[in-house]
């Protein structure tokens, strides 16, 4: 049985090597940190394909990780209670009726539907910046809870990970190597498309705060706007966000003042927490032309995914499988 040795322990990394042994592979998984405490445990994980820095070549491959990611998620959350997912109905402002990019990645499943502005979410209807919603599209969207959804793929794995630093991808001992390490791939390759992006969002559990819909509207310049219930029944909602390359000044400083421009946004459209929010920051993996799924040598490359980790996870995982077995010659 080939030996794989994967690299990255967040979402991507988990479910490549959940896909890897389900193929048949001998699978370890060695991460320095657990997801949480990377990208993916601060991620707001709704399925949407925001990702704008996608190169138009690669947009068909992209899209149908999307959709792949869909019907598995969506699968999950029919089936497998422990891995933290459910599917929200999900509505996300537009400023016409013409379908927008993202579209070519939603499956039929998705429901996709154009609702004009009488007929949109409250929160949704107001003015961004001065330029009039036009209504919304709504779909069907699985939301993840990533502390449930990351340890369900870690205690499916067949053995333990192994914690700790990989600074030479050469040096691991494997057959093949899937490198999986998000915004630490900078220190590992020599990619100049990489771009780690901060991202800041705030976790709210009281309040008037929408239980039951994903609420999106990326029009406003003060930043992306979006509620996202999550748990059962809505336990806790994510209100975001904050997407800033570091090649601005972004750090990962707590920002008091951050978080109350978030709250003043979300107020403007009366979703209002009443008890303490956290605020959780962390480096989205960013990349120019988006993410890098590619076989070099033994190494196989899946970094890069942006804010759309758990989005293109398992659709990565199907293509990892597959260079895996071009990279043994299986």
């Amino acid at each position: 049985m080939s030996a794989v040795a994967v690299v990255g322990a967040g979402v991507v990394g988990l479910t490549a090597a959940r896909a890897l042994e389900d193929a048949g592979f001998a699978v370890r998984v060695i991460a320095e940190k657990s997801g949480l405490e990377e990208s993916s445990g601060a991620a707001g994980a709704v399925w949407f394909l925001y990702a704008p820095e996608v190169g138009e070549a690669d947009r068909p491959r992209v899209h149908r990780m999307a959709r792949e990611s869909h019907a598995w998620l969506s699968e999950l959350a029919r089936s497998v209670p422990a891995a933290g997912v459910r599917v929200v109905e999900t509505w996300v402002s537009a400023r016409d009726d013409a379908p927008p990019e993202w579209a070519g990645s939603m499956p039929v499943e998705a429901e996709l539907a154009f609702v004009e502005t009488s007929g949109v979410p409250i929160e949704l209807r107001r003015e961004a910046d001065s330029r009039p919603a036009g209504g919304a599209w709504r779909f069907r969207a699985p939301v993840v809870v990533p502390p449930r959804h990351l340890a369900w793929l870690e205690h499916g794995l067949a053995r333990p990970i192994e914690r700790r630093r990989v600074d030479d991808l050469a040096q691991v001992d494997a057959d093949a190597v899937v490198h999986c390490t998000g915004p630490a791939a900078e220190r590992l390759v020599d990619d100049a498309a990489l771009e780690p992006r901060m991202g800041r969002t705030v976790v709210a559990t009281t309040g008037r705060l929408p239980r039951d819909r994903v609420l999106m509207d990326d029009r406003h310049e003060g930043g992306i706007f979006y509620a996202i219930p999550r748990g059962e029944g809505g336990a806790e909602v994510v209100l975001g966000g904050s997407d800033v390359p570091r090649s601005l000044g972004a750090t990962l400083e707590p920002s008091p003042e951050a978080v109350a421009a978030i709250l003043a946004r979300h107020a403007e459209r009366g979703i209002v927490p009443e008890g303490p929010v956290r605020e959780h920051i962390g480096w989205r993996p960013g990349r120019n032309g988006g993410p890098r799924v590619e076989l070099e040598g033994r190494v196989v490359h899946a970094y890069g995914h942006g804010g759309a980790g758990f989005t293109l996870a398992r659709g990565t995982a199907l293509v990892v499988v597959e260079l895996v077995r071009e990279a043994l010659g299986a």
